[in-house]
């Protein structure tokens, strides 16, 4: 992997990394009391995404 491939890599985990936690903290900001006309559900669909694009990204970096 060439040196701009792999800072390409690195960057594009870190988003993905930092975009997970933001909907966690999102999540976990809203279980006392869900706010009127927040979807929940489509919140956790965009968590159970980026958690499945981490794994395959770190999955890839592993095989490397």
């Amino acid at each position: 992997m060439t040196s701009y491939r792999s800072t390409a890599y690195v960057r594009r985990r870190f988003r993905v990394k930092h975009a997970l936690r933001s909907v966690d903290d999102a999540s976990a900001l809203l279980e006392p009391a869900p706010a009127v006309g927040i979807e929940i559900a489509s919140l956790e669909r965009v968590r159970e995404d980026l958690a499945l694009v981490l794994r395959i990204s770190e999955a890839e970096a592993e095989a490397a």
